[in-house]
């Protein structure tokens, strides 16, 4: 867990969530606050991983497995490894779209069958904390900061953004969105020309992702949301530390 927390207070967020991801393994099933503390931070960076992990097996016919497979096929040139330190990392990518670009539904795999998981993975971590929980941080990369204060606040707003992003997984992957982007991009077509071309486009392909998509949106993420804000405005200890924190005004 120490060592999972040092390599996240660097910036290391891929060292840092395989080192929470074993430590909140072995803790099991356990209650206490270093508990907690591991599911906290390893369903944070488990999905903050998603973005940063750019690696490649060079294979396109297995799908899309990591963000530096969809930079490969893009023909992006991802340098540094410090997404939080914008000097120390950039992505550029070339005007014209390769041939090889993905189409639109190697990216819903992607989402689909990588992110959608990671994401319930995450929820599930955030299911097993206590509303005890309490610890303090600093942002990522950013040694010189200020320490932040996490609680059960957070773990419920967090809980709330993963269930929204969960439904507009599934809301698109509802629908045919699977077009081939870079001839779009190189024929140079009105968008009545394409529409034309492609009829299926947008049509409704699997209406029970939509059920499931509101399911976690209104009886769920909406229900977290909620929850976080009552339990916020309720703490009654100096918010000036906390990470997320509601500003009521005076009047």
């Amino acid at each position: 867990l120490g060592n999972g927390l040092d390599a996240f207070d660097a910036g290391d967020i891929l060292s840092a969530r395989d080192l929470l991801k074993e430590a909140a393994y072995l803790f099991g099933n356990s209650t206490s606050n270093q508990a907690d503390t591991a599911r906290f931070f390893y369903a944070i960076t488990r999905v903050l991983a998603l973005g940063l992990e750019t690696s490649s097996d060079g294979n396109a016919s297995n799908g899309i497995n990591t963000a530096g497979e969809i930079a490969d096929l893009f023909d992006c040139v991802v340098s540094g490894v410090s997404p939080f330190n914008p000097a120390l990392f950039d992505v550029v990518c070339p005007q014209l779209l390769p041939a090889n670009s993905p189409t639109g539904g190697q990216l819903q795999g992607y989402l689909y069958n990588v992110v959608r998981p990671e994401l319930v993975g995450a929820i599930e971590n955030f299911n097993d904390i206590s509303d005890a929980f309490n610890v303090m941080w600093l942002e990522p990369g950013k040694p010189e900061s200020s320490p932040m204060e996490s609680d059960y606040g957070d773990v419920l707003a967090f809980r709330a953004m993963a269930k929204s992003m969960l439904s507009l997984i599934l809301t698109q992957q509802a629908y045919n969105l699977n077009i081939d982007i870079d001839a779009l991009d190189a024929a140079n077509k009105t968008t009545q020309q394409f529409l034309s071309e492609n009829p299926a486009l947008l049509s409704l392909s699997t209406p029970s992702h939509l059920v499931n998509a509101k399911s976690y949106l209104t009886g769920s993420a909406l229900d977290d949301s909620t929850a976080s804000v009552e339990w916020i405005l309720a703490e009654t200890d100096d918010q000036g530390d906390d990470f997320i924190s509601i500003d009521v005004g005076t009047n």
